[in-house]
């Protein structure tokens, strides 16, 4: 729009925000008074950023197509070489992670005792939670036989 003006603050290509001032028009008159100027963000992501190039480049201004040059030259290329290198760090994490580690066979040997005896420890807490729900059923289905004999009785005493 005429007269707004875009600001990329980004430091190394680290952000993706693209700032835009829009001021306020005086009545009346075409001059711009920037004192009372609003601010908004245009774009948050790369692609956001992306997108309003395109926008901008087929727009029929030509203060819109000198910006989404400038944004097509300068700025997104360093942000998309910016998001290569961190994906590209993070593959190499996730690989290294991934790798076995070098560990003493002492050490390695008491990791593998402590997860046979937490193993063991859940089956056995799962066996008496088992057993536990087997004696709640065994204890209702006597209730329900006590109360099942006693109507009986009752009905037979009448």
């Amino acid at each position: 729009a005429e007269g707004s003006r875009y600001y990329y603050l980004g430091i190394d290509g680290e952000d993706c925000r693209l700032y835009k001032e829009r001021p306020p028009k005086n009545r009346g008159e075409r001059k711009f008074i920037y004192d009372n100027a609003e601010f908004s963000t245009v774009c948050t992501t790369l692609e956001e950023l992306a997108k309003l190039k395109e926008n901008l480049a087929s727009s029929k201004q030509k203060s819109d197509q000198v910006l989404a040059k400038s944004l097509a030259d300068n700025i997104i290329p360093k942000l998309e070489e910016t998001k290569a290198a961190r994906e590209r760090a993070i593959r190499k994490a996730e690989r290294i992670e991934q790798m076995p580690k070098k560990r003493s066979g002492r050490l390695q040997i008491l990791q593998i005792k402590r997860e046979e005896e937490e193993r063991q420890r859940e089956i056995e807490e799962a066996q008496l939670r088992e057993k536990l729900e087997m004696e709640r059923a065994k204890k209702r289905e006597e209730q329900r036989l006590k109360k099942l004999h006693a109507r009986e009785e009752r009905a037979r005493l009448r």
